[in-house]
């Protein structure tokens, strides 16, 4: 199949709906097809996981597709793109709230007088179940990092207003009001930062990186780190608010203790939410 692809007499003669199709493309790429670009053109409705629009080559078609059952989230997308107004659709674009490649895929989808599905859509028949199990892991991993990217500066940016609020709780005898605690957490989070890079050293000075990386992190460097960023906030904290060094210690160490189970807390849900979220994706 891979010698019929590559030769001129094949062409791009069906559509269909398939789900895996930017998946497909990739496994033909690496199986030796070079003629994808011209061969296939895929218009996805919604992201990676959802339905796309695919036209192909026939033999790809009847040789690797089976017939899968439509999900009502895809089912959903497509009803409310079918219901855009050609007048508000130029407005919508412009505004990037529907793309193009979307509308697309939706308005060659049939569906009957009640909203259900007529076109049948399609997956990945792989004769290799175990490489399209491993894509299919590669993109979720992809869509995993890609929220996780999105949603870590905000969460960042959420942690200092906790910390600060934590600094007040535990020095309210200072009297200082909350945006004197507030400058000083953005102080601490500034060289909570620059120490950041100290675990990673010895990952960043291999010379093969990527195979340094997906070994375990030194135990040593991540100590130095965590010892300077107590000792750093233990004199920060004694300096700042003037308490006894016994005390000020007791303080740093209940500080330190409480805002890492926090920020822990609503990490870990924040993750739950996104894994939810793409588990009803895929």
């Amino acid at each position: 199949m891979v010698q019929q692809l590559n030769s001129k007499s094949v062409l791009p003669d069906t559509s269909v709906y398939l789900y895996q199709g930017p998946e497909l493309v990739q496994a033909l790429q690496e199986r030796g097809v070079t003629r994808t670009d011209e061969l296939f053109q895929v218009q996805r409705l919604d992201d990676r996981f959802s339905l796309s629009y695919v036209r192909m080559p026939k033999l790809v078609a009847d040789s690797c597709l089976r017939e899968s059952t439509l999900r009502e989230k895809d089912l959903r997308t497509i009803l409310n793109l079918q219901k855009v107004k050609t007048s508000q659709l130029d407005s919508l674009q412009k505004e990037k709230e529907i793309s193009s490649e979307s509308m697309q895929a939706a308005l060659h989808f049939q569906t009957d007088s009640a909203g259900n599905a007529l076109t049948p859509v399609y997956e990945w028949n792989s004769d290799n179940p175990d490489e399209a199990e491993q894509l299919r892991r590669e993109s979720f991993l992809n869509q995993l990092i890609g929220g996780l990217s999105k949603w870590t500066p905000l969460y960042m940016m959420f942690l200092l207003p906790l910390f600060a609020w934590l600094l007040q709780g535990l020095f309210r005898k200072s009297r200082y009001p909350y945006m004197w605690h507030f400058v000083h957490a953005i102080h601490l989070n500034t060289v909570f930062l620059i120490l950041l890079p100290i675990p990673l050293i010895p990952l960043l000075t291999e010379k093969n990186f990527l195979d340094a990386f997906r070994g375990d992190m030194p135990l040593y460097t991540l100590a130095v780190f965590l010892i300077g960023m107590f000792i750093y906030t233990y004199i920060s904290l004694h300096t700042v608010y003037h308490h006894g060094w016994v005390r000020t210690f007791f303080k740093t160490v209940g500080l330190l203790s409480l805002f890492t189970f926090l920020s822990l807390v609503i990490a870990g849900i924040l993750l739950i939410v996104l894994l939810s979220s793409l588990s009803e994706e895929i």
